[in-house]
């Protein structure tokens, strides 16, 4: 079909595009721009998470190390207690706590309890010195809520109290100490009895490890769960529960604390307020001891410190948007330069693509028409074959069955005196043989046309259909082989088992047909007999595998050296060989090799697929 040329392009649709190229221009510079833009912020973002990320892993690592060294170190100072208590040296109990808290670092206290919470002994371990607390002076801790927790534990175990602020007598201690408290709930067989032995550990230490941590983006809050602040960048926030100034922590964010309270762990989050947080849940584990607290620990960076991150990633994204709407500004400039010559060249290639358009149509109708051509000739030399074979087998039974007319008549001519019985069984038996002759010539006529019938109806066929192959080769063969017979050339014939396919009857047929006469036409012996060998089998993938041999026909004679394409010499060999090629790779998508044999002939290989489109038909 040739194209109709379209008129020129108005002046308002050039116009149209040329605002779509400016857009589309616009459109990639701000992708381009962002694109760099969110690389430099996702960078500096991905440094200020990874300090983050180290500050609460330091956190938890402390946390959870100090505390493991912690409840070691109280059952080490028990067992030590209770060794020095059978040593029976003398000393009193206060003497061994003395002995004891020298060697432990940190420990401001310790204390023994009976099961009413009432202390026996204590002794206080300060920066001033070591006092033994006076039986006057000794309090009644039952009150204490980490006191009430003990009396509800097993024996043996160990309770660790909540983080705060020491008290003494009713007052805070300053400067402030933030205090862990260890209770072990000893036995009845324990030297002092069942009671609570319980050791003061000053953390001061520890939070000024994580002060230590911070960087000057990233600063450290670290919250008793939702009670109180530990540590705190503004220091009036910390410990206002145990101040009593308020009983729960609080964000400017009041979304995001709820979030950091309900999630074990947070990455880095922006706020309202544009700062930036992340925060980890720690849940402390004590081997067979209670430690039901858990803590929160938050980095920060100030929002001031994030939008410097956003600045800095915007100039980089700012010269990348100019740089590209330039570049592609200039692009469009050149590409509308270039129109005016597409324009004048594409009327030149319009009436080139009719001229090609034309000759292809021409070339496209001559393989049609050779086609067809080469398809009633098939079908002609099929008629002639059959046309001889016919002509044989039914010129034999006419000459039989005249031969027995002649037979009946003379026996009609004898009169019955002359008819000697003799002669009748010579009759019989002439008859017989003749009409058996004549049968089996009828038959193989009638065999021979039904052969045709299917090999013509089979070529007829214009869409796949499910068939055997057996049957369409073994009458293809059956039809030629006298054709063959005369050219001295057998044809030998193997099929591994019944083979079915759905595809093109006839035009296997034609195949197969073509390849045979070209190699019958072709054959180079002319004083002795050759052979043909065919061979049919299913590849291990399903497909059909046909393999046409003759040693008597030279493989440069079929192919060109090193090329899949006929070879392009003249002659009816090769006009045949297109066609097969053709049909093979166009029609039925397979594939056709030739290769030489040992023996200097050629083995031409077809692989063609088993089913061209599903069916559910039965075997022809």
């Amino acid at each position: 079909m040739i194209p109709i040329e379209k008129p020129p392009v108005s002046g308002l649709k050039t116009g149209l595009n040329h605002v779509l190229l400016y857009a589309l221009n616009i459109t990639l510079s701000f992708l381009s721009a962002l694109m760099v833009y969110q690389w430099y912020h996702d960078k500096e973002l991905s440094i200020i998470e990874k300090e983050h990320s180290a500050i609460i892993s330091s956190v938890n690592s402390a946390f959870s190390q100090e505390v493991g060294d912690i409840t070691n170190i109280v059952r080490l100072a028990n067992e030590h207690l209770i060794d020095r208590s059978k040593n029976n040296d003398g000393s009193s109990y206060e003497e061994h706590f003395l002995h004891i808290g020298r060697v432990l670092n940190n420990l401001s206290q310790m204390r023994w309890l009976n099961l009413s919470g009432v202390e026996k002994i204590r002794v206080d371990f300060r920066a001033d010195g070591i006092q033994i607390t006076p039986l006057e002076d000794l309090q009644d801790k039952s009150h204490r809520d980490y006191v009430a927790r003990a009396q509800n534990t097993p024996q043996g175990s160990i309770i660790l109290s909540s983080i705060d602020l020491n008290v003494e007598r009713g007052e805070i201690t300053t400067p402030y100490q933030p205090t862990l408290r260890v209770i072990l709930h000893t036995f009845p067989s324990h030297p002092l009895g069942e009671g609570f032995l319980i050791l003061n550990f000053d953390l001061s230490y520890l939070l000024r490890y994580f002060t230590s941590l911070e960087t000057v983006n990233t600063k450290l809050l670290v919250a008793s769960g939702n009670k109180e602040w530990m540590l705190h960048p503004n220091s009036q926030l910390t410990w206002q529960r145990s101040r009593g100034l308020a009983n729960e922590i609080s964000l400017e964010d009041s979304a995001l604390q709820q979030y950091i309270l309900q999630t074990p762990q947070m990455s880095i989050t922006e706020d309202s307020n544009g700062a930036l947080y992340s925060a980890l849940q720690l849940h402390l584990k004590v081997r067979q001891g209670y430690f039901t607290d858990h803590y929160i620990v938050l980095t920060y960076t100030d929002a001031s410190d994030y939008h410097l991150i956003k600045k800095s990633a915007f100039i980089p994204a700012f010269v990348v948007f100019i740089s590209v709407f330039s570049f592609l500004s200039l692009l469009i400039l050149r590409e509308l330069k270039r129109q005016t010559t597409l324009a004048q060249l594409n009327k030149q290639l319009l009436v080139e693509k009719t001229e090609l358009l034309t000759a292809l149509n021409s070339q496209t109708q001559l393989r049609s028409e050779l086609m067809e051509s080469e398809k009633m000739a098939s079908l002609s030399i099929l008629l002639t074959n059959v046309t001889d074979e016919l002509s044989n087998s039914i010129g034999d039974a006419m000459m039989y069955t005249c031969a027995l007319q002649d037979k009946v008549t003379h026996l009609e001519n004898t009169s019955q005196h002359e008819l000697r019985h003799s002669d009748l069984l010579d009759f019989i038996a002439y008859s017989k043989e003749s009409t058996d002759l004549s049968v089996a010539n009828l038959h193989s006529a009638d065999e021979l046309v039904k052969r045709f019938s299917r090999l013509a109806r089979d070529r007829r066929h214009s869409s796949p259909t499910l068939f055997s192959v057996n049957r369409v080769v073994n009458d293809l063969i059956k039809t030629i082989e006298k054709h063959a017979h005369d050219k001295q050339v057998d044809i030998r014939v193997d099929i591994d088992g019944d083979i079915n396919t759905h595809s093109l009857p006839g035009l296997y047929a034609q195949i197969i047909q073509n390849l045979i006469y070209n190699a019958l036409d072709n054959n180079s012996t002319a004083n002795h007999c050759s052979h043909i060998s065919l061979k049919v089998a299913k590849t291990p993938g399903g497909a059909i595998e046909l393999r046409l041999r003759n040693d008597d026909i030279e493989s440069d004679t079929l192919i060109s050296a090193g090329s899949s394409e006929p070879s392009a010499s003249t002659g009816k060999l090769d006009q045949h060989l297109y066609l097969v090629h053709f049909w093979v790779t166009h029609i039925l998508n397979g594939q056709i090799t030739v290769t030489s044999t040992a023996e200097g002939g050629t083995e031409i290989v077809l692989i063609l697929p088993e089913n061209i489109v599903p069916s559910n038909t039965s075997p022809q």
